[in-house]
C-alpha cells in the first residue's frame, strides 16, 4: 500500500537519526521545531493503520534515544492505560483499538511499579488500579486539516479507510484549515468545532446553485467548476492531519539548514545605455530565442484571428514591487497574503512606461536605469517584470481571450529571501497544494532550496501532474550532480532551466556559474544582463538562471493560450523545436528555447548540412522499415520506427546523431550512431518556405538522405 503521510522535515534530531538528510526512508517520522523545548510531528490521516504505526514509531524512537519527556496522571475508575492516554490527549480516540504492541511495551517500561512484561511479550497491568499514578509521554495531540487536491485513486477504498464527506460549500474545507478567523468562516457552523472530531476527508463537489464567486479570494471559479465536476480525476479536498507537540528532553536539536539560494548575480552595464522598451533593450538576447523579430519588436505567438484561451501563471519568488509602472497593462495581478490566507487584487498604474524617464526631485522616474540593482531588493520584481513583459508582448494583447476572464492572470506568491526557515518553507508547501484551486497551469520558480532535506515540498510538486513547474537550475557551477530543488526533481512536470550567454562572436555559451548537465536539466535560455523592472520603479540588469526561467515559462504560457494543455505535449513541443548546439549537447537535454519555432504549429523543419533551411511537411521515408542505430553510451543496437521519431540532429563535433523519439508515453533523447546503410535512406519533404536553398523550389516534394541532414524536426507530430 502506498504511504500518504507527509510530515514537515524542517529539522531532524541529530542524536536520534530518525531521518538522515536526504534519505528516502522514515519520511513519516520527522519533526519541526516548535519553540526551544518542543517539536511538532505531523502525519496525514488517510489510513488508520499507517497513522497508528507512525505514532507508535514516534513514541518508541523518542524513548529509545532518551528524548521522551513524561507527565504523571491518575488512573480513574474503569480506565485501562489506553483510556488514560486518550483522555489526556496522548492517543487519538479514533485509534482506540489500534495501539501497537510496541507502544504498550514502551508504556509498561515507563511504569515498572504497576506493569510487568509477561513471558509472551505482553504487558501485565493488573496493578494499574484506580488512583495509581501513570507516567505518559508529554505530548499534545490535535487534529488539523490541510487543503489541496488529490487524485481520485488516492481516495478510493483500499488506499484510504477514512470517510469521504462530499460538500458543495467550499468553506467546509477551507475553514478546517484556517479556523474561524478567516473571512469565509465567520458565520460557518463548523468554525472552531472540529479539532476533536473523528477525521474525515472533505471533498468539494460543484453545485450550479452555489455562488462560486464568493470563494474567489481562495479559489478560481473556473477551477471550482472543473475540479468539482463528478468526472474530474482530481478532487479538491481537506485532508485530516494528526499533530503531536512533543518535549524532547536533553536531545540535540540540531540547526536549521534550509536556505533559499540567491540565484542571480549583479551585472554592471554601460551607464550610457538608453532604454526604449524591455524588448528593444534585450533584443540582442531575445532574438536568438525567437521572442523578437529582426526589428527588435515582439514576435506574435499566434495566428491572425485565432481564438486564444486565458492562462493563469504563478510566480513564486521574493516579494515584488507590484505597484511598479511596468505592470500596468495586459495582465491581471493577484497576490497571495500569507497572513489573511486570501488572494488580493493588486491596484497598479494604468500604463506601462515604455521609455526611460528622467529623475525628479520627488524620486526616480519610471524606467530610469539603475545599472547595479541589489538582488536582495529586486529579485522578485525583476523576474516578474520579465514574465509580465514576455506574456503580454510589451502590453500589446491583440487577440482577446475567452469572455469573462482576463487573458493573463499572474498569481504572485512572495517568499522572501530572508524567510528561509520553517515557517516560510511550510507556507510554501501549503501554497503549492493550492495551485490547482487557482487554476494555475504553469509556475515560475526562480528560487531554490537544498534538495537533501526538501522531501515534503518535492512530494507536493510531484503530486500535481497537470501543473508545470519551471525552475531555475541554480548558480553554483554544479556540473556533475544536482543538489538544489525544485530544479533537480525528476518528474515530468518539472522543467529545469540553465543559464546561457552570448560570446563576442554571438555564439552560445554557458552563463557564468550556471549549474548544467543533461542528466537533470532540460533546456536553456539566455539569462545574462537582461534588463527588467527593479526596486524603486526603475529598470536595471540582472543575470542568472533566475532570469532564464521566466523566458521558458512565458513560452509555455503562450502554448497554453493556444490550446496546448497536456504536459507531455508541451514538453515535447519545446524540446523538438529548441535550438541545439553541438558544443552544448551535454549541458541540458535541449540547448535553448525557440519560442517562434515552438509557436509554428503543424509544421516540420529541415536544415541540411549545406545550410539550406526549410519549413514544410515531412512525407516519410521512401522505403519502409525501422532506423537501425547503436546507442553511443551502451553500444546496444536499437530499432527506431519512423512514426516514433521526433528529431534527428547531427553532432558534427563527435560524428553521431542526437535523436529524440517516443516509446509509449515516454519521451527519449539519446546519442546514436546510425548504421551507414541507414544513413543512405531517403525521405520526402514538402517545403513551404526555403532559406539558402539555391534552386530548390517551394511546394515541390523533394527527396533527401539522412546523411545530408543537419537537423530534422518532426514538430507537427
Amino acid at each position: 500500500m502506498a504511504r500518504f503521510s507527509k510530515l514537515h522535515k524542517w529539522m531532524c534530531f541529530a542524536a536520534m537519526a530518525i531521518a538522515p538528510a536526504g534519505s528516502a526512508g522514515a519520511q513519516d517520522a520527522v519533526f519541526a521545531q516548535d519553540g526551544p523545548e518542543k517539536f511538532l510531528w505531523r502525519s496525514e490521516v488517510l489510513n488508520r493503520d499507517d497513522v497508528q504505526a507512525e505514532l507508535g514509531d514516534l513514541y518508541v524512537t523518542l524513548q529509545t534515544n532518551g528524548a521522551l519527556t513524561t507527565k504523571q496522571v491518575s488512573i480513574e475508575k474503569g480506565e485501562t492505560p489506553t483510556d488514560v492516554m486518550i483522555r489526556n490527549g496522548v492517543w487519538p480516540h479514533w485509534l482506540k483499538n489500534r495501539m501497537p504492541l510496541s507502544v504498550d511495551a514502551m508504556l509498561c517500561d515507563l511504569n515498572p511499579d504497576i506493569c510487568r512484561s509477561d513471558r509472551k511479550g505482553g504487558s501485565d497491568w493488573t496493578r494499574a488500579w484506580p488512583g495509581r499514578t501513570l507516567n505518559l509521554p508529554d505530548v499534545s495531540l490535535e487534529l488539523s486539516y490541510k487543503v489541496g487536491v488529490r487524485n481520485t485513486a488516492e481516495l478510493t477504498a483500499g488506499r484510504s479507510d477514512v470517510e469521504v464527506v462530499e460538500t458543495s460549500d467550499l468553506s467546509a474545507l477551507w475553514c478546517r484549515r484556517t479556523g474561524p478567523q478567516h473571512e469565509l468562516c465567520k458565520d460557518n457552523e463548523i468554525s472552531g468545532g472540529w479539532t476533536q472530531e473523528t477525521p474525515a476527508i472533505y471533498q468539494y463537489v460543484y453545485d450550479s446553485n452555489v455562488d462560486v464567486e464568493r470563494f474567489a479570494k481562495v479559489a478560481s471559479p473556473s477551477a471550482l467548476k472543473e475540479l468539482g465536476a463528478s468526472e474530474s480525476p482530481v478532487k479538491m479536498v481537506a485532508v485530516p492531519v494528526v499533530e503531536a507537540r512533543v518535549g524532547t528532553g536533553a536531545a540535540s536539536k540540531g540547526e536549521f539548514s534550509r536556505v533559499i539560494q540567491d540565484l542571480s548575480n549583479n551585472v554592471l552595464v554601460d551607464q550610457k545605455l538608453r532604454l526604449q522598451s524591455f524588448f528593444e533593450t534585450n533584443a540582442k538576447r531575445f532574438r536568438p530565442m525567437g521572442f523578437v523579430d529582426e526589428n527588435g519588436k515582439p514576435s506574435r505567438p499566434w495566428r491572425e484571428g485565432e481564438n486564444l484561451s486565458p492562462v493563469k501563471v504563478a510566480h513564486i519568488d521574493a516579494a515584488a514591487e507590484l505597484t511598479h509602472c511596468a505592470f500596468g497593462q495586459g495582465v491581471a495581478l493577484k497576490r497571495w497574503n500569507f497572513e489573511t490566507q486570501e488572494l488580493e487584487d493588486v491596484e497598479r498604474p494604468a500604463q506601462i512606461v515604455a521609455a526611460a524617464g528622467g529623475a525628479t526631485d520627488a524620486g526616480p522616474a519610471c524606467g530610469l536605469l539603475n545599472s547595479t540593482p541589489l538582488v536582495e531588493k529586486s529579485h522578485g520584481t525583476h523576474t516578474l517584470g520579465l514574465l509580465v513583459d514576455l506574456l503580454t508582448l510589451g502590453g500589446n494583447i491583440q487577440t482577446p481571450a475567452a469572455a469573462g476572464e482576463p487573458p493573463i492572470t499572474i498569481y504572485h506568491v512572495p517568499i522572501g529571501l530572508s524567510q528561509a526557515n520553517q515557517i516560510g518553507m511550510e507556507a510554501l508547501e501549503e501554497v503549492v497544494q493550492l495551485l490547482p484551486w487557482w487554476d494555475v497551469k504553469v509556475v515560475n520558480m526562480s528560487i531554490a532550496w537544498n534538495k537533501a532535506d526538501s522531501r515534503p515540498i518535492e512530494d507536493a510538486i510531484v503530486r500535481l501532474p497537470n501543473t508545470i513547474f519551471v525552475a531555475a537550475a541554480g548558480n553554483h557551477d554544479e556540473t556533475s550532480g544536482c543538489s538544489v530543488s525544485p530544479a533537480c526533481i525528476e518528474s515530468s512536470n518539472v522543467i529545469s532551466v540553465i543559464g546561457l550567454d552570448l560570446d563576442d562572436n554571438n555564439k552560445l555559451k554557458i552563463l557564468k556559474d550556471s549549474n548544467y548537465g543533461s542528466r537533470y536539466h532540460d533546456i536553456g535560455a539566455i539569462g545574462a544582463n537582461l534588463v527588467s523592472s527593479v526596486d524603486g520603479g526603475m529598470i536595471g540588469p540582472l543575470s542568472g538562471t533566475s532570469q532564464a526561467a521566466p523566458l521558458v515559462s512565458a513560452a509555455i504560457g503562450h502554448l497554453i493560450r493556444r490550446g496546448k494543455t497536456g504536459i507531455e505535449d508541451i514538453y515535447q513541443r519545446i524540446m523538438t523545436t529548441a535550438v541545439l548546439d553541438s558544443k552544448l549537447l551535454e549541458a541540458s537535454k535541449a540547448t535553448m528555447i525557440d519560442m517562434r519555432r515552438a509557436m509554428d504549429f503543424d509544421v516540420d523543419f529541415l536544415e541540411l548540412n549545406n545550410g539550406c533551411k526549410m519549413r514544410g511537411e515531412f512525407r516519410g521515408f521512401v522505403t519502409v522499415g525501422d532506423i537501425v542505430a547503436a546507442d553511443v553510451e551502451s553500444g546496444g543496437h536499437f530499432y527506431l520506427s519512423e512514426p516514433d521519431l521526433r528529431r534527428v540532429f547531427y553532432n558534427e563535433r563527435e560524428d553521431w546523431h542526437l535523436m529524440m523519439h517516443v516509446r509509449g508515453h515516454e519521451f527519449l533523447r539519446r546519442a546514436y550512431q546510425i548504421e551507414p546503410d541507414h544513413l543512405q535512406r531517403e525521405f520526402r519533404f514538402l517545403p513551404a518556405t526555403l532559406e539558402n536553398c539555391g534552386d530548390q523550389e517551394a511546394d515541390s516534394v523533394a527527396r533527401f538522405k539522412l546523411a545530408d541532414v543537419h537537423d530534422l524536426m518532426l514538430a507537427s507530430r
